[in-house]
């Protein structure tokens, strides 16, 4: 079972983009991959059950350093 929600996903060359927004007060963009990555690889899974479609990447956008890291 997965419950939440995706801040935004787009369809990108025949696959799907998925961006989060973050707003935790962090030090540098690591700290969110490690807390976060995990959650966007369940919305890429989940995404990819629902629409069929491949996850092409996954982006956390922090507001805080108003910067994105992949994961």
């Amino acid at each position: 079972l997965l419950q939440g929600a995706v801040d935004c996903a787009f369809v990108e060359d025949g696959k799907i983009v998925i961006v989060d927004y973050k707003t935790d007060k962090i030090k540098n963009m690591g700290e969110l991959a490690e807390r976060y990555g995990e959650q966007l690889r369940l919305y890429g899974f989940a995404m990819r059950e629902t629409t069929g479609l491949e996850t092409s990447r996954r982006v956390i956008y922090s507001f805080e350093l108003n910067d994105v890291i992949e994961v």
